[in-house]
């Protein structure tokens, strides 16, 4: 130690001469990877219920022309601070669950660019980032709002007497437990040639109910009630016992309980041995 200060004490500006000063020459910093925050989501009107949404699986670049470029970051560990505050995350999240359930590509491609900048650890406060966290809110809001003025303006969901009104209660067979407080049921619906997932509980008021759409194993809350009668209706259309064995036929997941359906009968039939004489 002694000899090491005393060649500091040597040093004079002639003997520092070549030595680099910018750090071209300085060895490239070593991150540990870690993985990124584990954002929790309470699904609204299922209070008993959080869903952890993973990492993403696969590193690449988002594809979505509608909500990326070439500005994509990629999924390659990076630093993983997340500079985000826990109200933007928040705030992020909800604003990418409307989306999806007015418009799930769109609301898909959101969630990976979004997963794809925190997992980076891109997020930045200045504006003029291209990862700026206030522009991305905006740009959120911005798509949310766009889409809301197209539900509001669709002929299906703003005329005509069949779409007026909430849906009762007594519209649906409604799943109660010990308590007597209603459980969720699940149904399917094809729409469009494309098969939809849904899981529906009656709310305490009349006429409220409470709908999420399913994405995998992610369930995203649909907060318009328009929408939410259209659902209802479109489920009783196609009949809600039909619709609720076209869940388990699709999922292998009884449509009344939602457990895994394990033999081959209950599957073809989409509800369990237990609930086939309860609906």
């Amino acid at each position: 130690m002694t000899g090491i200060l005393d060649r500091i004490r040597e040093t004079t500006p002639d003997t520092l001469e070549g030595v680099s000063s910018s750090f071209d020459d300085a060895p490239r910093p070593v991150y540990v990877s870690r993985r990124p925050k584990n954002m929790i989501r309470t699904v609204e009107g299922a209070d008993d219920l959080k869903v952890s949404r993973p990492a993403p699986k696969a590193p690449g670049m988002v594809k979505t022309s509608d909500w990326s470029g070439d500005d994509s970051p990629m999924t390659t560990p990076g630093d993983p601070h997340d500079a985000r505050s826990e109200g933007q995350v928040r705030y992020m999240d909800n604003l990418i669950s409307w989306i999806m359930e007015k418009d799930g590509d769109a609301g898909a491609a959101a969630r990976t660019w979004t997963d794809n900048v925190t997992v980076a650890g891109k997020w930045s406060y200045d504006k003029a980032d291209k990862f700026s966290i206030s522009a991305w809110i905006d740009r959120l809001k911005a798509k949310n709002a766009e889409l809301n003025a197209a539900v509001k303006n669709d002929p299906r969901t703003t005329a005509g007497p069949v779409l007026t009104g909430n849906v009762g209660h007594d519209a649906l067979i409604v799943r109660e437990n010990r308590s007597g407080k209603p459980m969720p049921q699940y149904y399917a619906l094809r729409e469009d040639g494309v098969v939809k997932f849904y899981r529906v509980k009656a709310g305490t008021k009349p006429g409220w109910w409470w709908i999420d759409a399913q994405a995998s194993d992610e369930f995203h809350p649909i907060k318009n009630v328009a929408r939410k009668n259209e659902i209802l209706r479109a489920i009783i259309a196609a009949g809600p016992e039909a619709s609720m064995r076209l869940y388990g036929q699709e999922l292998g997941s009884c449509g009344r309980c939602h457990r895994t359906l394990t033999d081959e009968t209950s599957r073809a039939n989409g509800i369990g041995p237990e609930c086939e004489g309860k609906i």
